[in-house]
């Protein structure tokens, strides 16, 4: 998968089937988006292409409006090279930007940058400056520009579609299960592995510990959760925030932790994470280095222990209970 911008040379012939929208959190609804361009470009011997934004559209819109996100944009990029997308195109929404007419982006972005064929869109999505025109204006442009448009129903569970806004309410709850039955996977955590005190070790506990990530992320509640490590592989795409998305990786089950500790004093919020057992074959990830976390389910809040025989015993049945987890109930 190759992340473009606007200053990036394209292949003079190129041809794509496009998806346009900010995809946080790459849910059910988006991937149903994704899924089928991807399949369409194959199908025609193009290129597949994800237009997002750089940031989110909703800070510029609306910035009295909190701007934290399920997916900042290295997460995003991850999950979208696992759909198997050819290119990303990161568009730097500004002030200038907003104001483009639908016309103007659908000629100057999918079409001359893209080379543009079909684009596959969600029911009611609308793009250009203040979403003027309507659908019969964006056909009309779409049309000039030779770019068939195909339209995709809203995923819906329970009653109402599936949202960015829904799951993040969800997340933010620790209703991990819920979010992830909408996202059609679990939660995704982009973490750099980050040096320990040792105090699971000497519990009888082992733990690898991570750096919480960056302010700008939906973080569910402090406690424990039922998940999976996936160590990345090597190092070496800036753009996807120093992450090789093209590496196929393994995971392990286990207890992640996520809190400052309150039986102990002193330590900053984190993740740590204990493995249900080891397997020789997965390398241990180097400080510093980038893990992908997969958030399952929340088993507990967070809470301060007396002793750390009295920690010792709750990790011991909360390590039984996600065991059993992962062996019958996991999505």
């Amino acid at each position: 998968m190759k992340i473009i911008d606007e200053k990036d040379t394209l292949p003079p012939d190129l041809k794509s089937v496009v998806t346009v929208g900010n995809f946080d959190g790459v849910h059910l609804g988006h991937t149903r988006l994704i899924a089928r361009a991807v399949g369409l470009a194959r199908s025609r011997g193009h290129s597949s292409a994800v237009v997002t934004f750089e940031p989110h559209t909703r800070s510029i819109l609306f910035p009295e409006l909190s701007t934290k996100l399920l997916t900042p944009f290295a997460e995003k990029a991850v999950l979208l090279e696992k759909l198997g997308v050819d290119y990303v195109f990161r568009v730097n929404f500004d002030e200038s930007f907003r104001q483009m007419s639908q016309e103007e982006f659908v000629g100057k972005v999918l079409s001359r940058r893209l080379g543009a064929r079909e684009w596959v869109m969600g029911e009611g999505h609308l793009v250009g400056r203040d979403r003027e025109g309507g659908k019969k204006n964006l056909h009309f442009a779409a049309g000039k520009y030779h770019i068939k448009v195909l339209t995709e129903p809203l995923e819906v569970a329970g009653e109402a579609p599936v949202s960015s806004t829904r799951i993040r309410g969800l997340v933010s709850e620790g209703r991990i299960t819920d979010a992830a039955a909408m996202l059609g996977r679990p939660y995704f955590v982009l973490a750099q592995r980050a040096a320990g005190v040792k105090v699971g070790t000497k519990i009888g506990f082992p733990t690898l510990n991570f750096k919480c990530p960056e302010s700008g992320k939906v973080i569910p509640p402090s406690g424990v959760y039922a998940a999976e490590i996936e160590i990345v592989g090597d190092v070496d795409d800036a753009d996807c925030g120093g992450v090789n998305t093209n590496t196929q990786n393994r995971k392990l089950s286990g207890a992640m932790y996520f809190g400052d500790c309150p039986t102990y004093e002193g330590r900053d919020t984190h993740f740590e994470f204990h493995a249900l057992s080891y397997d020789k074959s997965i390398r241990e990830p180097e400080v510093g280095e980038p893990v992908y976390l997969w958030l399952h389910k929340y088993i507990r809040p967070d809470v301060a222990f007396q002793n750390e025989d009295a920690l010792k015993a709750r990790i011991a049945a909360d390590v039984n209970q996600i065991n059993k987890y992962f062996l019958e109930e996991r999505l």
